[in-house]
């Protein structure tokens, strides 16, 4: 049978300081009408290049296709993608050939809404009038589970969680139902449980559609759930390609072994060792953050959206205390509340021993010393005019003047080299990284200033598994040598497995269960947390677990109306030390015995 897309000895060049370095060297692969293709890799290997290539936008990202075609079939007519001009590019983009892109918000309009986004789509592919194109938009928004899908469609990308962000950009790729999806890792933004959901609408699609998918992924045990066979790429060249259950089974490369080995896998990792009684560096009380909502001419406020809800804890010198939950239960504005970049409703946040709750800006520089943060979304932090040795030093420029321009380059020569990074790679600006090059320099800065507190959200999302092995060994031999305490950010279940000494498990804003991170992770308590563990890829393509799926219906939204009652109900002792929500189902099975607890929320239009 004729593929759908064959790529022929295809090579891609980009230049370095006046000479050619070559990113793909010599690819061939093809991909027939509804199979699944994986190209697994480490950051740096090739991986989102070839898929750029194949939409013919690495020209804009400054490659040069050197060698090689690329076929695609449409219908019985054969393209070579190469030869093609501009304009019957741009109709083949998202029509026939669709992507997910790495980072959404470097991909969504941040001055156009995201119903506007999507409908775009539509009224451009399909010739559909605005309405229907809004409606689509919202069903589609709905079938990648994202909460309130209508009130969404009139929101910014600034608005949304990474993980929503993310849920965004798949929908919009999937909207015209394209014959082959190049998805460059879909998930890496998402919690387990909506990235189950979203492996199982690709694959529902897939049946549907015949469409054929191009997986690009670093994460070993989300490509098990989806590729029916997988490339394994090096230093931009295919060294193994196989089945992928005979590439799991039996790996032929020293380098493919390596790398399912390093794969997190949840139950294998020994929870670390129970930390020596220290006196807290973060204690947080009742911390609350809602944001207000409004409408009308007036903007009259009609009730308010509960991203955080009376969340108490505290982390001691030398701990790390894992925060999980799906997208958009208030895991990263729980973590910027405790920054002091976003001012809490209510509650206290007392770190070393000081209360700054209520601290101007001016007096929160001293204090970020020694609380530092690594963000979610690493192109979105870093500043694109800077190089990789200004982006490093920066807080050494703020905190530590008198160090010259001499030593700060040796400072940050050591951090590069500690999280996998090169002396090279110092003179470069963030868009010449790959995406987990660029999150290894987000983690190099934060660690600048060797702080007492860290607030990691997502740090290792985007690194492939080995150089996630890594920066966690790096993280963990920080924290004993420095007693450094982590709040960490985090939807992998194995890494949180492999990092925390504690677990809280948040639910649209509310913490549900919280304890050692072997009671939580080995014997959970709550429903939800039952879920989320449920919802773990497996690295092993014999064993594909099923798509989790959460309640019939609109996903539950955290908006209430005024004069709602906020309380939330109490934690109360199951264990040593672990503590569940009381509520009354609590302990109910929710796969046998009905649904998860949700408190009595509304949304945006039922708050009008």
């Amino acid at each position: 049978m004729t593929p759908l897309l064959a790529i022929d000895r295809l090579s891609v060049d980009f230049r370095s300081q006046g000479r050619p370095v070559s990113a793909v060297k010599n690819l061939s692969l093809s991909i027939q009408p509804g199979e699944a293709v994986a190209i697994v890799g480490e950051s740096g290997s090739g991986k989102s290049v070839t898929a750029l290539s194949v939409m013919r936008l690495i020209e804009r990202e400054g490659g040069i296709i050197s060698r090689g075609a690329i076929r695609l079939r449409e219908r019985n007519e054969v393209h070579d993608l190469l030869q093609l001009p501009e304009a019957q590019m741009r109709r083949i983009r998202g029509n026939v050939v669709s992507m997910i892109f790495q980072e959404p918000m470097t991909c969504l309009n941040p001055v156009m809404t995201i119903g506007q986004q999507l409908a775009e789509v539509l009224m451009l592919h399909e010739g559909l009038a605005r309405g229907a194109a809004y409606a689509a938009a919202q069903h589609m928004l709905d079938r990648v589970r994202l909460s309130d899908a209508a009130g969404r469609l009139k929101q910014y990308p600034h608005e949304l969680s990474g993980g929503m962000r993310q849920r965004v950009m798949i929908a919009m790729a999937l909207l015209c139902r394209p014959q082959l999806l190049i998805a460059d890792e879909p998930t890496t933004a998402l919690d387990v449980t909506v990235q189950a959901q979203i492996l199982g609408l690709i694959r529902e699609l897939q049946r549907e559609l015949g469409m054929a998918v191009l997986f690009i992924s670093h994460d070993l045990g989300v490509v098990a759930e989806v590729a029916e066979r997988v490339v394994v790429m090096r230093q931009g060249e295919s060294i193994e390609e196989n089945a992928s259950v005979e590439l799991y089974a039996r790996p032929q490369q020293k380098y493919t072994k390596a790398l399912i080995a390093a794969v997190p896998r949840l139950g294998a990792e020994r929870a670390p060792e129970t930390v020596p009684d220290q006196k807290p560096v973060l204690t947080v009380e009742g911390l609350v953050k809602r944001f207000p909502v409004r409408k009308g001419p007036l903007k009259k406020l009609v009730g308010h959206v509960h991203a955080v809800e009376n969340v108490s804890f505290e982390i001691r010198a030398g701990e790390t205390l894992a925060l999980v939950g799906e997208s958009g239960c208030g895991k990263s504005t729980t973590g910027r509340a405790l920054m002091k970049l976003i001012e809490p409703t209510s509650g206290s946040i007392t770190i070393a021993g000081q209360d700054v709750t209520h601290l101007p800006r001016s007096a929160m520089q001293t204090v970020r010393r020694n609380v530092q943060m690594i963000f979610q979304d690493p192109y979105a932090s870093l500043n694109p005019r800077l190089s990789a040795l200004d982006l490093v030093t920066e807080p050494l420029i703020i905190h530590e003047p008198q160090m010259t321009r001499e030593e700060r380059r040796a400072r940050a020569s050591a951090l590069l080299r500690q999280v996998g990074l090169d002396d090279e790679h110092l003179d470069r600006y963030p868009h010449q990284f790959s995406g987990g090059q660029r999150q290894r320099l987000c983690i190099a800065r934060a660690l600048c200033l060797k702080p007492q507190l860290i607030v990691a959200d997502e740090p290792v999302s985007a690194l492939d598994v080995s150089v996630q092995a890594q920066v966690l060994d790096l993280m963990r031999d920080l924290q004993r040598e420095l007693g450094l305490a982590y709040l960490f950010i985090s939807h992998d279940m194995g890494v949180v497995e492999r990092m925390s000494h504690r677990v809280a498990v948040m639910y649209l804003g509310q913490i549900v269960e919280i304890g050692p991170a072997g009671a939580v992770l080995g014997s959970p308590r709550h429903p939800y947390t039952r879920r989320l563990l449920a919802s773990v890829p497996i690295p092993d393509p014999s064993r594909r677990s099923r798509a989790i799926t959460l309640d019939d219906g609109e996903l539950p939204s955290p908006v209430r109306r005024l004069g709602d009652d906020p309380s939330t109900p109490p934690l109360v002792p199951v264990g040593p030390a672990h503590f569940v929500q009381n509520s009354s189902n609590f302990s109910a099975d929710p796969y046998t015995q009905g649904s998860l607890p949700q408190p009595a929320i509304l949304t945006v239009e039922q708050c009008c």
